[in-house]
């Protein structure tokens, strides 16, 4: 006689494997095998095979199908040991139970096992999350951020690979950098990605630090086209890689006359703060187009190299073009010594207050070069007065020295309110150093 009553539940999907103990001990421990064995090859699969976003979800969707069949058939194998023989042929089989209760006192004793039925049902479908996740190693939380990526970056098209490179270097991709299957797919991409895809791979290697490309990024500078050197110069300078210097001071007088190319390798000598480059580049800015020169008036400043003080102080009174001008004023705050400073002085205080010649901003940009991007993308210069960029070099020498004068200036309303505010920083900044300290404002 088969017969269902309310207190039945529809688990007829079941129903084959529920007609013996052994069965149900096979059943659950079949299906939980299977779900983590798939789980361990889809997360390897995805981690460091796959280039199909599409396929990556189809196989994710089965590995939750296969979660929640090891975890129901986990859930009705606990259940039948708890409720007994009876429970597991009434409910699951749907079968009438020999036994002498009355057929009510069976119905509400069912009834009264429901609610623990499907609170071990979802602890159970739990449990079988927490142990797919631990043989993943969370593969499954940490798809959005790690094999999304990686497998963009295995895509075929470059497009789509380029895409991705730019997201993962972006401000809230940190857990994405540091991936361990990212690192690697950027590695590879810098060595063998294509004509479109390599320069962005090598700008990402230098975002994410990934120094087991030093040899690759080294033989870029020396070789590949104008894109590939240019983004070679950069990501050394981010990695700080040792060998680079010699390289780069190597190779600049070739990529001088290249505008974008020379612009990188000068902003990597900056970054470097290589006491070589002043010295070689002095000669050479004459050489370089008028955008470039920014740049290499920067690296001079940033060289480090006090014996080109002098030469730097001429240069300065010497230049006409305004932009020249400015980026020359920002390198004497690095670049000056005692001897200019009475020059400097009387320079600083024949200018107006007023009216005094402003150098525009030039933001620095880690950005790829490509053939479109503005002449100042690469060069940093700070958006100031001369007097106020010459106040700074006056400071940088002369330090504590100074001190009675910031305050005058500070406090001086017919200066303009940019100098006045620089002013009260520097003493902000005598205030905090000790005694005999030297800061240099300006300093990144």
């Amino acid at each position: 006689m088969r017969r269902m009553t309310s207190a039945s539940v529809d688990l007829s999907f079941f129903a084959m494997m529920a007609k013996t103990e052994a069965r149900m001990n096979v059943g659950a421990a079949v299906s939980f095998a299977c779900s983590l064995a798939w789980a361990w090859f889809v997360a390897r699969y995805v981690s460091y095979s796959s280039s199909s976003v599409a396929l990556n979800l189809v196989l994710i969707w089965a590995q939750w199908g296969l979660l929640l069949l090891a975890g129901c058939w986990a859930g009705l194998r606990v259940s039948s040991l708890l409720f007994g023989t009876p429970w597991r042929v009434r409910v699951l089989l749907g079968e009438a139970v020999p036994t002498d209760l009355t057929e009510e006192g069976l119905v509400q004793g069912f009834s009264e096992n429901r609610a623990p039925f499907f609170g071990l049902l979802g602890g159970a479908i739990l449990l079988s999350w927490g142990a797919v996740q631990l043989t993943t190693d969370h593969y499954l939380t940490r798809y959005n951020y790690e094999g999304y990526y990686a497998t963009m970056l295995r895509s075929d098209a470059p497009t789509e690979q380029v895409a991705a490179l730019q997201q993962v270097c972006g401000v809230l991709a940190a857990e994405t950098r540091a991936a361990r299957p990212v690192r690697e797919r950027v590695a590879y991409l810098v060595v063998n990605g294509d004509a479109e895809v390599k320069p962005w791979a090598i700008w990402a290697a230098g975002q994410m630090g990934i120094r087991s490309v030093e040899k690759e990024l080294l033989a870029a500078l020396a070789a590949g086209d104008d894109a590939i050197r240019a983004e070679a110069a950069l990501a050394v300078s981010r990695l700080e890689l040792p060998a680079a210097g010699p390289v780069l001071l190597a190779e600049l007088p070739e990529v001088i006359t290249t505008p974008r190319t020379a612009r990188a390798y000068l902003q990597a000598l900056s970054r470097l703060r290589l006491p070589a480059a002043g010295r070689l580049l002095l000669p050479l800015v004459d050489l370089m187009a008028p955008e470039v020169r920014v740049a290499a008036w920067r690296a001079i400043g940033r060289s480090g190299d006090l014996t080109l003080a002098p030469q730097l102080w001429t240069r300065f009174e010497a230049a006409t073009v305004p932009v020249e001008r400015c980026a020359i004023a920002d390198a004497l705050k690095f670049l000056s010594t005692a001897d200019q400073l009475a020059a400097m002085g009387a320079w600083f205080d024949a200018r107006p207050r007023r009216g005094t010649e402003r150098c525009a901003a030039m933001a620095l940009s880690d950005r790829p070069l490509r053939s479109g991007d503005r002449p100042d993308s690469f060069e940093e210069l700070e958006a100031e007065t001369l007097r106020t960029k010459m106040m700074i070099a006056i400071f940088n020498i002369a330090g504590p020295g100074t001190d009675a004068w910031m305050k005058e200036l500070a406090a001086n309303r017919e200066e303009p309110a940019d100098l006045r505010a620089k002013g009260r920083e520097i003493l902000q900044l005598l205030k905090q150093a000790a005694p005999r300290t030297e800061r240099r404002v300006g300093a990144p």
